[in-house]
């Protein structure tokens, strides 16, 4: 088995600070690497096990993938707000409201996945 590739979270802020994705962009082929490998999903893709997925791809298979990209999708802001306190947490910016905040926001976004499996 090939180890695990990791990345820490600030260094993939600082790219991303430096390219910008479209509104309707997202995981596929043709998508930064640094995105979740899942087509169309507007995560960053963290984990790493050949692809890069995000959490909530990682480990699905076929099964939910499309159903947890159009969940995620649809709650664009919370993911844009998850990948902004994530980015500000892995900063010298970071504040002591960013981490509770990050928990909150990650929370409310898994609650809406969860819902459309």
């Amino acid at each position: 088995m090939k180890p695990m590739k990791r990345e820490t979270f600030s260094r993939v802020a600082d790219r991303i600070s430096q390219s910008t994705l479209a509104e309707g962009e997202g995981g596929g082929s043709d998508a930064p690497d640094y995105m979740c490998a899942a087509h169309g999903c507007p995560m960053w893709g963290p984990i790493s096990d050949g692809k890069r997925w995000c959490r909530f791809h990682f480990g699905e298979g076929g099964r939910h993938l499309d159903a947890i990209t159009t969940a995620l999708r649809r709650n664009r802001p919370l993911v844009d707000e998850v990948q902004r306190v994530r980015a500000r947490c892995a900063s010298s910016s970071a504040t002591p409201d960013d981490r509770p905040a990050l928990l909150a926001a990650e929370k409310a976004l898994a609650v809406a996945v969860q819902a459309a499996r």
